[in-house]
């Protein structure tokens, strides 16, 4: 799910607890997320605790992107994968 936080709080036992704007996972159609106005209709929630929420990095926006980052190609040596593994020419399937 997709949420900007709005509010933090402490709680008297120390825990923080959050509001925020979200939009739920698997709304995908355009009548539901865009108003007649053509602003994106974001829910608000009610408080949350820290737990339920994961923070994550805006894409591109971490260290290893930076233009100077160091970067190397890994070198692994053939002789360290078993013969049956070397020269694969099937489809992989993730």
């Amino acid at each position: 799910m997709i949420c900007t936080v709005q509010e933090r709080r402490q709680e008297p036992n120390g825990e923080y607890v959050y509001k925020v704007h979200y939009l739920p996972l698997g709304l995908f159609d355009t009548e539901d997320v865009i108003g007649e106005d053509g602003l994106v209709n974001w829910y608000e929630s009610t408080w949350i605790p820290r737990g339920a929420i994961s923070f994550a990095e805006k894409p591109y926006s971490t260290d290893i992107f930076l233009e100077g980052a160091f970067r190397h190609p890994i070198q692994i040596p053939d002789d360290i994968f078993p013969k049956p593994w070397q020269g694969f020419e099937g489809t992989l399937y993730w």
